[in-house]
């Protein structure tokens, strides 16, 4: 009867580890991918960064993201809030850059917003000078209202008017 529990005990630990491996699986296969959703942001890359938001004369708000970032899943809600607000909504363009593959990692390192940590926010307001990050994963992220008043506040000092298309517009 040893052998026959000894034999069935190893064989329940191989089919335990194999349910957890196949449980985890089935968890990665059904978790929410932000990649490629533009629902909460027009998703940027090296590639169409300098057509899309330079050439552009819009103000540009700006996530820097990656899926394997747990700080950036726990600021995706956040960052949803902002990017559906009913007034900011309206007069700021929003984009997201996944730095998971190589083309988002070289616009981040570009753009000089990996030190500060992930996620970060970028506010556009000048073609020729992005500034830094108005938002960093190393100095603590905000909740929604905090964002909000982080954003707000950047758009009022920076000076920026809306145009007639009720956006907000870059100083070219």
């Amino acid at each position: 009867a040893a052998a026959v529990v000894g034999v069935g005990t190893s064989s329940m630990k191989a089919v335990s580890v194999m349910r957890m491996m196949l449980l985890a699986m089935i968890f990665l296969a059904v978790l929410p991918s932000t990649r490629g959703d533009e629902s909460h942001g027009q998703m940027l890359t090296q590639v169409n960064f300098e057509e899309v938001v330079l050439e552009n004369d819009d103000a540009w708000v700006i996530e820097f993201y990656s899926e394997m970032c747990g700080s950036c899943l726990e600021f995706s809600p956040t960052w949803e809030t902002l990017t559906t607000h009913k007034d900011l909504s309206k007069s700021l363009r929003f984009g997201r850059v996944l730095i998971d593959d190589a083309d988002g990692m070289m616009l981040a390192k570009d753009m000089d917003v990996l030190s500060g940590g992930i996620p970060a926010v970028l506010l556009i307001t000048n073609p020729f000078d992005p500034g830094s990050p108005i938002v960093s994963g190393n100095d603590g992220l905000p909740d929604s209202k905090g964002l909000y008043n982080i954003v707000t506040k950047a758009i009022e000092t920076s000076g920026l008017e809306k145009g007639q298309d009720g956006f907000y517009k870059k100083f070219m």
